[in-house]
């Protein structure tokens, strides 16, 4: 971000970096947890876990509130699906993986979704408050030079703005789809 003369407006500008580079962080993130589940875990194309070697666990993804996680529950060797075995036994090292990487991926989907929208009041006060924020600028400079640089400095962050409005938009969506769809997976066995 440039900085356009004025220390309360300039850390507003600072603020928005800072929420849009975790909110990014936390996209990333979430992105990499998906994509490390898909392809370590044998995802096919509706996107549901393929965990065969598994079949002595009762298996499902959880969701309560926002946080969302996988479940597995030990089944009684021999005796069928409806028999719980020892809660004790290990879980394989895939399944607490996956476990692990769902834990990490629903983490920062919420995190996302969150800074998301603290940037969008951000964001929203600085654009809605353009006209007002030039004038201010143009009376704090102290020469016609200055008030120029600073004038384009200005345009140039509100521009900067603007993109990080869409780019942020997009992150809030694609973590938004992620939580939609595990709770639309919540209910059924994987």
């Amino acid at each position: 971000m440039r900085r356009v003369g004025l220390s309360e407006l300039d850390q507003r500008f600072s603020d928005v970096e800072e929420t849009f580079g975790q909110q990014q962080e936390h996209y990333q993130a979430m992105a990499r947890g998906v994509a490390h589940l898909r392809t370590s875990y044998g995802c096919n194309h509706d996107n549901t876990l393929l965990l065969s070697q598994c079949s002595h666990y009762r298996v499902a993804l959880q969701i309560k509130g926002y946080d969302f996680s996988l479940s597995a529950v030990p089944l009684e060797p021999g005796k069928g699906e409806d028999r719980v075995g020892d809660a004790e036994r290990p879980l394989p090292q895939r399944l607490r993986s996956a476990q692990e990487a769902l834990r990490a991926a629903s983490q920062a989907a919420k995190m996302t979704v969150s800074a998301g929208t603290k940037l969008q009041e951000l964001i929203g006060w600085l654009l809605r408050s353009e006209e007002r924020l030039a004038e201010r600028v143009v009376t704090a400079a102290p020469n016609h030079q200055e008030r120029r640089r600073l004038e384009e400095n200005l345009q140039a962050s509100l521009a900067e703005m603007r993109r990080g409005k869409e780019l942020s938009l997009g992150y809030k969506r694609s973590a938004g789809e992620v939580l939609a769809e595990a709770a639309r997976l919540a209910g059924a066995q994987l």
